[in-house]
């Protein structure tokens, strides 16, 4: 991730992905390790938010709405349930093409509850997040 050009043949491209974000936290080890959870955990709970949208039926005005405090905390709280990505084999944070692909599929199911038959900007950005995250799962 610190070099990825180093080497003109690589069996996984996850270093070119994380790049940028090594450049950013200038290679701290730490920061890229918490970084890396902030992302999962990001992810998982914009995945919930898009389960709840996608379900949570709004016609009844006394209905809770997934846009509501208590929604987005047990979105919040169900999220935390990604972070046992890191219990098994004591496997460290750091990024690495495992996180990379279990990011990728957060995205590719955010894009599946977003996405539309119809044209609309929510429904297009579904598919914009279904072929990143396949992309992204096969790079």
């Amino acid at each position: 991730m610190a070099n990825p050009w180093f080497y003109s043949v690589s069996a996984t491209q996850f270093g070119f992905i994380y790049h940028p974000l090594h450049l950013l936290l200038h290679g701290d080890i730490s920061l890229l390790r918490q970084a890396n959870i902030l992302l999962i955990f990001g992810l998982a709970w914009i995945l919930c938010i898009a389960f709840f949208r996608a379900t949570l039926d709004n016609t009844d005005e006394h209905a809770l709405s997934w846009r509501s405090l208590p929604m987005l905390a047990l979105a919040a709280i169900t999220a935390t349930c990604s972070l046992i990505y890191f219990c098994p084999f004591g496997w460290l944070a750091t990024p690495s093409y495992n996180s990379l692909i279990f990011q990728a599929l957060l995205l590719a199911s955010i894009g599946l509850l977003l996405a539309e038959k119809t044209v609309s900007p929510i429904g297009i950005i579904g598919w914009i997040l279904i072929g990143v995250g396949d992309w992204l799962a096969f790079i």
